[in-house]
């Protein structure tokens, strides 16, 4: 089932006596990813040679093409 009906049956199950669409933009909110910053472009990803580096935490990055995660050492970067 996709995300939009799975958020319509949660809607009906708790009898949201409310605005309705509102309730599925909150719902729906949850699935959105948040906007990572990225990471310095010089730094190409060693897996697809693409410059989508995008930062997880401080010291962890991943690529947005090919979804390899990655450790800041020192000023490169190393496979997870």
């Amino acid at each position: 089932m996709g995300r939009m009906k799975n958020a319509y049956i949660q809607l009906l199950n708790e009898e949201y006596g409310e605005d309705p669409a509102t309730y599925i933009k909150k719902v729906t909110a949850e699935y959105i990813p948040v906007k990572k910053d990225p990471v310095d472009t010089a730094i190409l990803c060693p897996n697809c040679f693409d410059d989508r580096l995008v930062k997880d935490d401080d010291d962890e990055c991943r690529c947005l093409k090919c979804g390899q995660e990655y450790i800041f050492v020192e000023n490169s970067i190393r496979f997870k």
